[in-house]
């Protein structure tokens, strides 16, 4: 990904929902948020990069050509969720930098929270199975090229800093994707 990608019609945006998962199910809750989004995705021409489902919300990196992200977040919120003041937001992101910070963070969600040591070990992640550790229920596009170079961007994603303390140089001339 390349920062010259923000100069295309593609938008982004990082997507907040509420869900509840049910506890002791959560490996069915997990496959139901996948399924879901999923589905909204291809309805709304959605393109997810990131998906975390924690134990009361779920965190979602979107990218669209259309103007649809408001419909995709309150479909996909009517699906999960039964309740009908539940809160969405789609938090527009404006430029490279912002959306290297929100893959890490959405990513390191479950660390911060204590749910794991490294973003990598969290199983209701789709960085879980992008690392070939499952199988994934939804189409995830990870444009910083997890797969070509794994170390580099888990090396990355460990470190609890922002992308411009960081100096990811390296990150951005790794990958040939342009947003």
């Amino acid at each position: 990904m390349k920062k010259s990608a923000f100069r295309s019609n593609k938008k982004y945006f990082h997507v907040s929902l509420e869900y509840q998962t049910t506890g002791l199910l959560k490996n069915l809750d997990w496959v139901f948020i996948q399924k879901n989004v999923n589905e909204t995705a291809s309805k709304y021409a959605v393109e997810i990069q990131s998906l975390v489902m924690m134990d009361t919300h779920i965190h979602i990196l979107i990218s669209t050509f259309e103007n649809n992200e408001n419909f995709f977040c309150e479909n996909l919120q009517g699906k999960i969720c039964k309740t009908d003041n539940s809160e969405n937001l789609a938090e527009p992101i404006l430029n490279y930098s912002h959306y290297l910070n929100t893959y890490k963070y959405i990513y390191r969600n479950p660390v911060e929270a204590g749910l794991c040591k490294k973003p990598e070990d969290y199983p209701y992640s789709s960085l879980y199975y992008l690392l070939g550790r499952g199988t994934l229920h939804c189409q995830v596009i990870d444009h910083l090229n997890l797969i070509q170079n794994p170390l580099h961007i888990l090396k990355w994603l460990n470190l609890d800093i922002d992308y411009k303390i960081s100096q990811l140089k390296l990150l951005r001339q790794a990958s040939s994707f342009s947003m």
